[in-house]
């Protein structure tokens, strides 16, 4: 009987004290600025506040600092409904909590909870950031009549979210507030607002744009990026200004720019992979790197006329686009700004272009004439990088005869930078003119259809790329080279290399690169242990002697070219009988 009044006793002293705990929490709080207490809401689910001001008696709901009260820690644990994993269903935010205004909703307070609706009252002014952000079964906010500022990423991932209607007075609204919200299509977005982070409404469900405030003057970056059901769009007139990635990646079809526009962002329209046809008004004065890149549906262009340079990779990968005039006044083309842009058969460049950068025209696999305006004083080409890469159906390059930098002397298809006789840009058809010295850095790189190449005698030097992935079989090396860089002849199909230098040069292991394993490689008559003592030559596995043939005539010759008859009487000669001569004390490369 002891033993029973003694537990009978002990039961009743931990109901008095956990009472005691929850009558505590229940009572008004008086405390200090960060201070946090608790309180149940109507559906009975207790959530944490923190004061904000004492003295104004205002708090705010949700996480600010760490409990430091070891029974309100206590009570938290004791009470499942504390756990965020449990709040969940529809919650009512109250006005007031035990004495206090709920003016703000806290950072990340119902992060990744459960809840299917909320009311906010109308006490609440701000939304701090991620305060429901991955809420996936939120279905419905009321947002209060007074609210001025909804914060970043503070509905973020709230897949389910269909309409959302924001209050006026609201001036600010945090980057990707309500982005990846899937199902949202319906916003009303007051006049009041005059702050968009970047990225709003990214991955959103719009298939029109909501009415944008008549105040607004840019398009915010990544405000609409990747919105997969956006198909029509109507840019207000006021708008100035699209920024970057605004509308990437929208199934947007058809595009009108208004004339007000002056500005378009980075990538501002990348990846609009249903957009046919382009008219960019004359006000606009500026288009950033990669603003259409990868529109693969673009079929016609129609540029500004007030565009002084058409930036990097501004329509590279646009595989529809098949023509383009570039306007007078344009000076400058970016690097890759037509890169890859295989159905571009003709491209007309205005004397007014004195730039043009690395890999303008790669891959542009048919576009058939290239003509160089005189004005043209710079083409950038830097290593791995080609101007021409992959244009297989080019057959005519013509530089301007007036051009003070450039030439295509004897109508070779080339570009030649004058002053240093450097070979810079090839195609399947270059005649390599006698004195040219160099052939620049992947001068011809990924013609795959070319399958022949005649260097000339005066050629000193082969640079890194030069002859990068051609359809080569063989390729000869007149004697006079002195520098072959890394990778300069890269041709898997290369299975014969004839070299006519007497005193092999050191080059570097990789400058046969990706040969066939089995090529041979022909040397001067003696020269065979050299070579294959010398870096770079020894890693071919058959070396061999150049063979020789007896020449009974020599018809109508001039310095550089004469006929050469053999003794079977053919003028044309065999592969074994290509090679060098000296007739007469002088040289020539029999072709």
């Amino acid at each position: 009987m002891y033993l029973c009044n003694r537990n009978m006793r002990n039961t009743m002293k931990t109901k008095t004290l956990f009472s005691f705990i929850v009558l505590l929490l229940a009572l008004p709080v008086w405390g200090d600025d960060g201070d946090t207490f608790y309180e149940e809401t109507v559906e009975g689910v207790l959530l944490k506040y923190t004061i904000i001001s004492e003295s104004e008696k205002t708090c705010m709901v949700g996480e600010k600092y760490i409990p430091s009260l070891p029974t309100a820690t206590s009570a938290r644990k004791a009470n499942e409904s504390q756990d965020k994993s449990q709040i969940s269903g529809y919650i009512t935010i109250p006005e007031e909590a035990n004495g206090y205004a709920v003016v703000c909703i806290g950072k990340d307070a119902f992060k990744k909870t459960a809840i299917t609706s909320v009311f906010i009252p109308n006490s609440v002014k701000t939304i701090g950031g991620s305060a429901f952000s991955d809420c996936t079964d939120l279905v419905s906010v009321r947002l209060p009549d007074y609210l001025t500022s909804i914060g970043v990423f503070s509905f973020y991932h709230c897949e389910k979210l269909d309409n959302i209607d924001i209050p006026e007075g609201v001036t600010s609204i945090g980057e990707y507030a309500f982005a990846n919200c899937k199902q949202l299509k319906k916003v009303t977005i007051p006049s009041s607002v005059t702050n968009f982070g970047e990225a709003v409404f990214w991955n959103t469900g719009f298939t029109s744009l909501p009415k944008l405030p008549e105040s607004l003057t840019t398009i915010p970056d990544g405000m609409f990026y990747q919105c997969t059901q956006l198909t029509s769009i109507e840019i207000p007139q006021n708008i100035t200004r699209i920024g970057e990635t605004a509308f990437g990646r929208c199934p947007i079809t058809e595009l009108e720019i208004p004339a007000s526009v002056t500005h378009i962002g980075v990538a501002a329209f990348a990846n609009c992979t249903n957009l046919s046809n382009l008219v960019i008004p004359d006000n606009v004065t500026d288009i950033e790197f990669n603003a259409f890149k990868a529109c693969s549906n673009l079929k016609t262009v129609t540029l500004s006329k007030n565009l002084s340079s058409l930036s990097k990779g501004i329509f590279s990968d646009c595989t529809s686009l098949e023509s383009i005039v570039i306007p007078s006044g344009v000076k400058s083309i970016g690097e890759m700004a037509f890169g890859g842009c295989s159905s571009l058969s003709s491209i007309s460049l205005p004397e007014t272009l004195d730039s043009i950068g690395n890999r303008a025209f790669y891959g542009c696999s048919s576009l058939t004439q290239l003509l160089i305006p005189k004005s043209v004083i710079s083409i950038d080409i830097e290593e791995y990088l080609a101007l021409l890469d992959a244009c297989n159906s080019l057959t005519s390059i013509i530089v301007d005869e007036d051009n003070p930098v450039f030439d295509s002397r004897d109508n070779c298809n080339a570009i030649i930078e004058t002053a240093s006789n450097k070979l810079i840009a090839g195609c399947t058809t270059t005649t390599i003119p006698e004195g040219i010295t160099t052939i620049g850095t992947y001068a011809f790189s990924g013609f795959d259809n070319l399958a022949s190449i005649t260097l000339p005698q005066s050629l000193k030097h082969i640079e890194t790329g030069a002859f990068h992935k051609l359809g080569l079989q063989e390729i000869n090396i007149p004697e006079n080279v002195v520098s072959i860089a890394p990778y300069a002849i890269s041709c898997r199909q290369l299975e014969t290399v004839r070299t006519y230098i007497i005193d092999p040069i050191d080059i570097p292991e990789k400058a046969f690169y990706q040969i066939s394993p089995n090529a041979n490689l022909y040397v001067p008559q003696g020269t065979v242990e050299k070579y294959k003592a010398k870096k770079g030559w020894n890693i071919f596995k058959y070396i061999k002697e150049n063979q020789t043939t007896s020449i009974t005539t020599v018809d109508s010759g001039s310095q550089n070219r004469i006929k050469v008859y053999d003794l079977q009487g053919r003028h044309r000669p065999t592969a074994q009988q290509k090679g060098l001569y000296i007739i007469n004390g002088r040289k020539y490369m029999l072709k």
